[in-house]
């Protein structure tokens, strides 16, 4: 059966403060070949914050009302179609509220659930007292309107920022045995206060690895041996081995009880890498005097790489808010390069603010994220990542 009602919203990110329209195209034409018949057709634009804090035993929750804005768009006898379509157009036009939060909904297992929920809810009311209404929600994607982030982040265009470093040096083995060598691992990010969506951010790695102590052979036409073939460890060939993340912390609080969740996005460069490895450099490391057993043709000392990368990220993530102290959220921008063996991968973590970067609707790809929470299903859920302008 086709349907007699149709709710049209062009899919957009909207930020707080801006105009959320759309249209209910109601076909006349349809209602007749269904014999549908509706007294009346509203809209209702709604916004709720959840929080739940949860284990196998209790569970308390708490639903935090943002907004409710509603309008009556039709009533039976009211307005009819143009002569020359079936189509009854009835538009609706909303402003949202200023200092609202971004769309989230971050769960994890039994302990908790976090959500910043908006949907527009549109009621068909049928003729007869026992007739169920024909009712559809629609998610709506919303951020914070952000008019101060384009002063703070001009330098992402101009290139004319220092870099922010974090660092990492962990010792590594091929295996359970044997001696260790070492990685160091330096992010770069711009040392800029906040970062905008859907906005490309540079970013750096240095990769420096250093070999155990190994011996090799000197020949005696004084040319150094060139070494092993396989040295361990040695740096990623190219970014695809390495991983970025954006890891968010998200704090709930409901009376007593408190609950964090994580989850991670994955964050893949926006442009091509760049990749400089030079060649490996000997290091000669003598072993302390009287303790050295080698013959004259060899020498003890390390191999040391490194390797640069750069290239861009772009987040698309709900940016960092707090309501209260309900509900509160952070990020931390993860690395982690993998290097053989157990336990030897390495990681840097470095916080990050996000912003939305925005002062008005952006169009985006259509995206409809759904729930599968049983406390959240009167909503067309919302999502925890954000589309890309189309």
């Amino acid at each position: 059966m086709t349907s007699s009602i149709q709710v049209v919203i062009p899919p957009t990110t909207y930020c707080s403060g801006s105009y959320l329209e759309g249209e209910v195209q109601l076909n006349f034409r349809h209602l007749r070949e269904n014999g549908d018949r509706f007294e009346k057709i509203w809209v209702t634009l709604r916004g709720r914050a959840i929080c739940v804090c949860a284990d196998n035993d209790s569970e308390d929750h708490e639903t935090i009302p943002l907004f409710d804005l509603s309008r009556m768009l039709w009533t039976n006898g009211s307005e009819y179609p143009p002569p020359d379509s079936d189509v009854l157009r009835l538009f609706f036009r909303f402003q949202l509220p200023d200092d609202i939060p971004p769309s989230l909904l971050d769960r994890t297992g039994p302990g908790g659930t976090a959500g910043v929920l908006y949907s527009l809810t549109t009621v068909a009311v049928r003729a007869g007292r026992f007739t169920k209404p024909w009712k559809q929600h629609t998610p709506i994607v919303i951020v914070p309107r952000d008019d101060v982030s384009p002063l703070l982040t001009r330098a992402l265009v101009t290139d004319a920022f220092a870099w922010r470093t974090g660092h990492k040096s962990q010792q590594v083995r091929r295996a359970l045995w044997g001696d260790y060598a070492t990685v160091r691992i330096e992010l770069f990010i711009p040392g800029i206060p906040v970062f905008p969506l859907f906005t490309p951010v540079p970013f750096k790695v240095d990769v420096k690895t250093t070999t155990a102590k190994l011996t090799r052979r000197i020949p005696t036409d004084g040319r150094a041996d060139a070494g092993p073939t396989q040295i361990f460890p040695i740096p990623p060939a190219d970014a695809s081995q390495f991983a970025f993340q954006l890891v968010r912390r998200t704090t709930v609080r409901v009376q007593k009880r408190e609950e964090t969740i994580q989850s991670v996005t994955a964050c893949t460069p926006c442009e091509h890498v760049g990749v400089n490895i030079p060649s490996k450099e000997w290091v000669p490391m003598p072993d302390a005097l009287g303790w050295s057993h080698l013959s004259s043709n060899q020498e003890r000392g390390v191999w040391v790489q490194r390797a640069q990368y750069s290239s861009k990220l772009v987040f698309n993530v709900p940016p960092t808010f707090s309501i209260g102290d309900r509900l509160a959220w952070e990020y931390h921008l993860k690395l982690k390069v993998p290097f053989p063996g157990s336990g030897n991968d390495v990681e840097v973590e470095m916080p990050v603010t996000i912003v939305s970067g925005i002062d008005k609707p952006v169009p985006r790809k259509q995206h409809q994220p759904h729930s599968h929470d049983p406390r959240l299903k009167a909503w067309a859920p919302s999502t925890s990542e954000l589309s890309l302008p189309s």
